[in-house]
């Protein structure tokens, strides 16, 4: 009787602990893991997220492919761990060690900028190479009336208007007639003109020997000079036809012809009309012949002697109104406040679309005689007032060099020392590359 009954308690004693069996069996997530001992476990593809493993042993475990988003893993031994592949969102990194990282080959005119910051700056870059042409920059200019562009023609002696063989307007050519005279004189003024004619013969002699001089001089200055020597040539030719005309008789006929090519202005003049010496008959215009002053500075002076391409455009709309090729002369002269000089231009305003007075822009390009080095003007920056380019030298690190600008233009500028062809310079965003090799 005594054994039915220990074996009646047993057997309830056994279901309970079924029961408790069953019910972890079927409520995991009820289940207290605390100083659980997984060693071993294979655990691949579980879902951990919200447990708490504080003071857990996974030693061997392997996790790969777990999701531990929120875990507390305070006290965790992971010795051994494998966490390919695991999702650490919300991970701390800071106090990591990054010793192995070398800087310590970077010069003192280097600096490191990551990829993506070059990216974002905007850093372009490009290889230089050398050019036998080179832009100066854009220099103010003003248009004037040419040396030879304007003349005025005076009577030479006391005479009356025969005949006006042209109108205002007229477009003439060098040497066509424009006024017939005549002239009669007694003898005091034959010895007067004769006396002024010797003169008049010995200037001429001088300003043909000048001619034949300049002739065989190359250089711009000489080839200006030229065209004033051949003006006055013209002019004291006419004076002394006119001269020789007047002694041959008592009455004399004589023709006062153009000096140059161009327009005939206003003038008031009429046939029978009596001119003294020196009157103002008329005067010529040659609007297709002007010169443009333009302000230029002195580094920019060498490389503007003899011809050079230019474009003209005006200051106020930007227009283009002229361009070819011509002659270029620079007035040494320096102006004390400016420090500038003055580059003469002889324009062949071929349209008449430039006007004296005229406020304009003068573009010039010119060929050089040496192949030279030219970058845009905006990758020269200065540090500690020397002139400098960054040089892309690694992917992620650009180094300055000291330059020795030349001709310096809107878009790009002569180097003459410190660059060789083939070295890639920042074009674009050298001013941020610099200002982050200030803040290293």
């Amino acid at each position: 009787m005594k054994n039915k009954q220990l074996n009646r308690v047993a057997l309830v004693i056994g279901g309970v602990l079924l029961s408790i069996l069953f019910i972890r069996a079927v409520s995991p997530s009820t289940n207290d893991q605390d100083q659980h001992d997984h060693s071993g476990h294979d655990h691949s593809g579980h879902n951990h997220s919200g447990h708490d493993h504080s003071g857990h042993d996974h030693s061997g475990h392997d996790d790969s492919g777990h999701d531990h988003s929120g875990h507390d893993h305070s006290g965790h031994d992971h010795s051994g761990h494998d966490h390919s592949g695991h999702y650490h969102s919300g991970h701390d990194h800071s106090g990591h060690d990054h010793s192995g990282h070398d800087h310590s080959d970077i010069k003192p005119n280097e600096c490191e900028v990551p990829k993506e910051s070059q990216f974002l700056l905007g850093v372009q870059t490009r290889l230089t190479k050398s050019s036998k042409k080179t832009l100066v920059s854009k220099l103010m200019g003003t248009v004037r009336s040419h040396t030879n562009g304007s003349v005025s023609i005076n009577s030479p002696q006391n005479a009356t208007v025969r005949k006006i063989h042209v109108n205002i307007g007229e477009r003439v050519k060098k040497g066509q007639v424009l006024v017939s005279m005549t002239q009669n004189i007694g003898s005091m003024d034959k010895l007067q003109i004769k006396a002024e004619l010797k003169n008049m013969e010995g200037e001429l002699a001088k300003f043909e020997a000048e001619k034949v001089r300049l002739e065989g001089v190359q250089d711009l200055v000489a080839k200006k000079r030229l065209e004033e020597v051949e003006l006055e040539i013209a002019k004291l030719s006419n004076l002394i036809s006119a001269y020789r005309s007047a002694l041959s008789g008592g009455t004399s006929s004589f023709t006062i012809t153009a000096p140059i090519d161009g327009v005939v202005e206003d003038f008031e003049l009429s046939n029978g009309q009596q001119v003294s010496e020196s009157d103002l008959l008329l005067s010529i215009h040659n609007s297709q012949l002007v010169k443009v002053e333009a302000i230029v500075y002195p580094r920019e002076m060498n490389a503007l002697s003899d011809s050079v391409a230019y474009a003209i455009r005006d200051l106020a709309t930007g227009n283009l109104i002229e361009q070819g090729i011509t002659n270029a002369v620079i007035n040494p002269t320096i102006d004390e406040q400016s420090q500038t000089g003055t580059l003469i231009l002889s324009i062949t305003n071929g349209d008449q679309m430039l006007r004296p007075g005229q406020q304009v822009s003068v573009e010039v390009l010119k060929e050089l005689a040496e192949d030279v080095i030219s970058v845009p003007t905006e990758a020269i920056i200065e540090h500690q007032g020397i002139p400098v380019v960054f040089v892309h030298t690694q992917p992620e690190r650009f180094e300055f060099i000291p330059v020795n600008p030349g001709v310096r233009g809107t878009k790009y500028t002569q180097i003459i020392d410190g660059l060789e062809p083939g070295l890639r310079v920042v074009t674009k965003s050298a001013h941020r590359v610099y200002a982050i090799y200030m803040s290293k």
